[in-house]
């Protein structure tokens, strides 16, 4: 059965002359490439773009440094359409201008994640073919320690983006001309280049405005609020890395509606609620482990969020508690829900308003242009109520992941999520399990397998297993059972600096459990994960 959107609040604006209205499938007012983003960019001249750190930006300012990424790009390296170019920045306006400079080559943004170890950084610009790297000072020297002679050009941008070089010029490009690659841990335990088109990205755009415009018409439906009171074209703080989905959607809305985007170069969330009371905030949307940072400000207690209309949040389950703490800390705040993934540009499914607080562990409601299946084991469609892995078809969803074999990622052109829902006979989809060993720790995806592969390369393990544990404020803590070697002194420190040394710090496992003897094993020899987390829970 292929599950498809019947959310009242979007057949509204997506019908003929709705706000986000839809003709065959496409938005009619939004781009269809990034090519048309940056044309509309152009038009924004002196309003602000950014604010980072405190310091104000202009598009044209924006679009002047981007002349001169691109320029540097064809000179020193020769860039040219359809290359792949790897950014390996941290949050902040060269990061942007990097993107845009890139885009406007025809080129493809490579969204490498700046938080990685040496090595992690150069497999990914090695693993997906790119032929510059665009860095910041600090990731240019930490990829200098695993790749000292790089055969590719490195060029080194600072914090504004580099020098200004006047008009952008602009390379067309097809909405099926590759758009930009961003990174997917992958079971393999390495992560996966996941290829997203031109228009894909563009299409996620209008995904944006039409989930700020249902959130919008259900906040005046259910809560009175006038029709002008509207969060959609709030300004928008960035609190997550720009590299992930969650960054770089934002970012590209923005870009195309205008609307100034507000970082902070770290998490901090006393300055994230200063933005919020400073700038008008009236929208905001981060990951659980974000919102229960700012409740726990005394700030908070203070009026500083009573401006927040819409909360929005993803990429890793919200608890009841800390819902209830949003209701009674933001009277009238209406709060949503949504699920997606890289691979399907951010966008399945979402739930907003009195049924999300009636219905706190659903995911939500199909989206538009999104369709679904729920297939069993056996590869027959689950009926209402059954568990089956979540297939997504769409204008969204990835051309596939670069260097991989196919096989496993798509069913017949619909691409396997790899997560475990039920759909029940509201039309609401549930997520019930995840098909992948992986754990979301503060909104950050973390596989084991990758966990695994580097501490199993440490001279004195054994065996490992790593697993994820409940947390509070993280959602989920990840956390390791290791077995020495016999005769090592390995210890907890030890493990983690091994992880330290070989991955993002947020994959450093914040439980090590050494055990004394084999880990327990299934009949068929492998390693029984369900008897090792409950052992590992014991001695915790």
């Amino acid at each position: 059965m292929i599950h498809r959107s019947r959310d009242a609040f979007s057949a509204a604006l997506t019908g003929p002359g709705g706000a986000c209205e839809l003709v065959d499938g496409r938005f009619r007012h939004g781009p269809r490439t990034l090519a048309d983003v940056l044309r509309r960019v152009g038009g924004y001249g002196e309003a602000v773009m950014t604010v980072v750190e405190g310091r104000r930006y202009s598009f044209r300012e924006a679009l002047g440094r981007a002349a001169g990424v691109a320029g540097r790009l064809k000179r020193e390296a020769g860039v040219a359409k359809g290359d792949r170019v790897a950014l390996v920045m941290g949050n902040g306006f060269g990061w942007m201008t990097g993107f845009l400079g890139v885009a406007s080559l025809g080129a493809v943004p490579v969204l490498v994640n700046s938080r990685g170890a040496p090595d992690e950084l150069r497999h990914a610009v090695e693993s997906v073919g790119c032929v510059a790297v665009l860095a910041d000072a600090e990731r240019a020297a930490l990829l200098a320690q695993a790749w000292p002679a790089p055969d590719i050009p490195v060029l080194v941008l600072d914090e504004a983006g580099g020098a200004s070089e006047g008009p952008l010029e602009i390379v067309e490009t097809d909405p099926a001309d590759p758009g930009a690659v961003l990174f997917t841990s992958g079971t393999t335990g390495r992560p996966k280049g996941a290829l997203l088109s031109q228009g894909a990205l563009a299409h996620g755009i209008g995904m944006g405005e039409l989930l700020g415009a249902m959130n919008d018409a259900c906040r005046a439906a259910e809560s009175g609020a006038a029709q002008g009171d509207k969060s959609i074209n709030s300004p928008t703080i960035i609190g997550g890395p720009l590299f992930h989905l969650g960054g770089v959607n934002p970012f590209l809305r923005c870009l195309w509606s205008g609307v100034p985007t507000l970082l902070n170069g770290r998490w901090n969330a006393e300055v994230i609620i200063d933005m919020i009371a400073r700038d008008g905030v009236s929208r905001i949307a981060m990951v659980p482990t974000m919102y229960w940072d700012l409740l726990r400000s005394d700030r908070a207690g203070q009026g500083a969020l009573d401006g927040v209309k819409v909360i929005s949040s993803g990429a890793a389950p919200i608890l009841p508690d800390l819902v209830a703490a949003l209701v009674e800390a933001i009277p009238g705040v209406l709060l949503s829900n949504t699920y997606g993934s890289t691979e399907t540009s951010g966008y399945v499914a979402s739930i907003m308003g009195s049924e999300f607080l009636a219905h706190q562990d659903a995911c939500g409601h199909i989206l538009p242009t999104t369709q679904v299946r729920l297939l069993t084991d056996d590869g027959a469609d689950a009926v209402t109520g059954e568990p089956g892995e979540i297939c997504v078809r769409g204008p969204c969803v990835m051309d596939g992941y670069i260097s991989d074999d196919e096989s496993e990622a798509f069913h017949e052109g619909w691409f396997r999520t790899g997560d475990v829902g039920v759909m029940d006979d509201g039309g609401r989809l549930r997520i019930v399990d995840r098909k992948k060993n992986m754990i979301i720790s503060g909104g950050e995806n973390i596989y084991c397998a990758e966990v695994e592969r580097v501490l199993s390369e440490h001279p004195d393990v054994r065996e490992v297993l790593a697993f994820g544990l409940p947390d509070a404020r993280l959602g989920e803590r990840l956390a390791v059972a290791v077995l020495p070697k016999p005769g090592s002194a390995l210890g907890e420190d030890d493990v983690k600096a091994q992880a330290r040394a070989r991955l993002a710090i947020y994959k450093v496992p914040r439980d090590v459990i050494l055990a004394t003897e084999t880990l327990p094993r299934t009949a068929s020899g492998k390693i029984d994960r369900g008897a090792v987390i409950a052992w590992a829970k014991g001695k915790l």
